[in-house]
């Protein structure tokens, strides 16, 4: 119906603009079928990213099957660890990554080509990220990226180093804060979102901000931003950073604790 239809020309305006990167996960809705649909035709435009949440080789296996068939492909360009700093999310993180656990269920489906990389997303907690990296199997780190969570997470500091260092691929996510509640409104307001967005773009090894658009209005303005872009000045940048430390008071460590 009408969602469908404005997924439809999100997609194809993005894809016609030369947006490639698509990012989704079985919990967000019926994001997979919407964007299966929305795709035909499209496919090999796009670089199609998913994720998973369970935590044994067979259920990721499964996940990533079921990924397939909602977003109608043979391939998923990547699957990411959703969250991977969520404790009630990965309890027994050991077995996450040992024989049996979700790590070797994503090789497995690397090696038979359903997927071709593995990544992980985080919100918080570096040394979980840093820890997984060591494994050596990874080769996309998504992280929450913007001028406000920088100065409560400093993840910018903490693991962008060390993902560099690895020659990772980084995204930038929540890059205009995330929806506030069940609304589609931004946290970072209106007269902030250029400079968020051009924080992230600026940010040393990022490959790609996912900015997120609810409208086609919201790509629009997302395109004229991209298209204008000039790096922040130093001016702008510590003017960026002392609003970042005001909102920050008033977000609190909302991602999880600061660890």
């Amino acid at each position: 119906g009408t969602e469908q239809a404005n997924v439809d020309r999100i997609v194809a305006e993005g894809v016609e603009a030369g947006l490639n990167y698509v990012d989704t996960a079985p919990n967000y809705g019926n994001s997979e079928d919407l964007l299966g649909n929305a795709l035909r035709g499209k496919r090999d435009k796009v670089f199609l990213a998913s994720k998973i949440e369970e935590p044994a080789r067979e259920g990721a296996l499964t996940e990533v099957r079921n990924s397939l068939r909602r977003l109608q492909t043979d391939h998923l360009d990547c699957v990411l660890f959703h969250n991977i700093a969520r404790t009630d999310r990965w309890p027994d993180f050991d077995k996450l990554l040992s024989k049996g656990g979700a790590l070797e269920g994503l090789v497995e489906a690397r090696k038979q080509g359903m997927i071709r990389h593995i990544g992980l997303s985080t919100h918080t907690d570096p040394a979980r990220v840093l820890r997984a990296l060591g494994t050596g199997e990874f080769d996309l780190v998504q992280a929450i990226l913007n001028f406000v969570d920088h100065q409560i997470y400093h993840l910018e500091e903490r693991l962008l180093p060390e993902a560099r260092k690895r020659d990772l691929a980084i995204v930038a996510m929540k890059v205009l804060g995330g929806p506030t509640g069940n609304t589609d409104v931004c946290r970072i307001g209106a007269e902030d979102r250029v400079a968020s967005m051009r924080y992230s773009w600026g940010i040393p090894g990022v490959a790609v901000s996912i900015v997120g658009f609810r409208k086609p209005a919201e790509l629009r303005e997302a395109l004229d931003a991209a298209l204008a872009y000039k790096p922040l000045s130093a001016a702008e940048l510590a003017a960026l950073e002392q609003r970042g430390k005001a909102i920050a008071e008033k977000w609190g460590p909302s991602r999880g604790p600061v660890t």
